[in-house]
């Protein structure tokens, strides 16, 4: 794992591995598939948790005719992908040789990491929320009602995260790690933990409608910081919606990047 005084650069390298791992644990589910290629590395759900290209890394000489023939190989199966370009795409001009073939820029959000030990652990979280690791099935499904309320999504639709998670299992030491937060009985907040790469990364936080603004998210997302510093871990990592970006700062979160994705969809 990345040690506590690690540089940016190592930071950005691990943030985007830990995002690769988290698509390839879907690849567990029998109709999803996670490609790796020397030069390119994509996944396709065919739903969720979608299609993406995740890493390309080709040379300013063949970028042009390797986007071309990476296009051609997805679209023989989805009707559309995201183009991820990373932080340092290669080559640099990689957006300009997308939007020239046509895909068209996503909104970006902000991609924020902190050190373990400046998460303002503090912060307050209400008294009746009680916060549980998922460790069974049962539980798991008390984490998809409280997903799929929190995302506002029917239930086919947050489904293939249920069925990767029940997949992959519920071992404390595995690298996947699931939170359900409770209101009395009722399945509110969830979120999950991902370790790998060298740090911590915090997906899926979800909040029902009727529980937002009363720190739900705050509590749910300190209970993957702290299994993280319990594990070892030295730096957490996700990505911010627009209205959970203040309360990632609240925790001492900083932006270190925009994602940046390009949609290609069948014509």
């Amino acid at each position: 794992m990345l040690p506590a005084s690690a540089a940016s650069d190592a930071i950005i390298a691990a943030t985007v591995a830990n995002y690769r791992a988290y698509f390839q644990g879907f690849a567990c589910l029998p109709h999803c598939e996670y490609h790796e290629e020397d030069d390119c590395t994509w996944f396709l759900g065919f739903g969720a948790p979608g299609n993406v290209i995740l890493r390309s890394d080709f040379t300013t000489e063949n970028a042009e005719a390797r986007v071309a023939e990476v296009l051609a190989q997805v679209a023989r199966r989805v009707h559309s992908i995201e183009w991820l370009t990373e932080p340092a795409p290669q080559p640099p001009h990689l957006a300009q040789i997308l939007q020239a073939r046509g895909l068209t820029p996503e909104a970006r959000h902000p991609v924020m990491t902190v050190p373990l030990t400046q998460v303002a652990w503090e912060t307050p979280v209400p008294a009746e929320l009680r916060i549980e690791p998922v460790r069974d099935e049962a539980m798991l499904q008390d984490w998809l009602i409280a997903s799929a309320a929190g995302f506002e999504a029917e239930m086919p639709k947050v489904q293939p995260y249920y069925n990767t998670y029940a997949c992959l299992g519920f071992a404390p030491e595995g690298a996947f790690q699931h939170f359900v937060g409770y209101s009395d009985t009722t399945p509110v907040t969830s979120s999950t933990l991902l370790l790998a790469g060298g740090l911590a990364g915090i997906y899926d936080v979800s909040t029902a409608p009727q529980m937002r603004h009363r720190g739900c998210g705050t509590a749910i997302t300190l209970a993957c910081l702290r299994m993280a510093a319990e594990r070892g871990y030295h730096h957490a990592v996700l990505q911010a919606s627009e209205e959970g970006e203040p309360l990632y700062r609240r925790l001492g979160f900083a932006t270190r990047y925009y994602e940046a994705n390009y949609r290609w969809s069948r014509s």
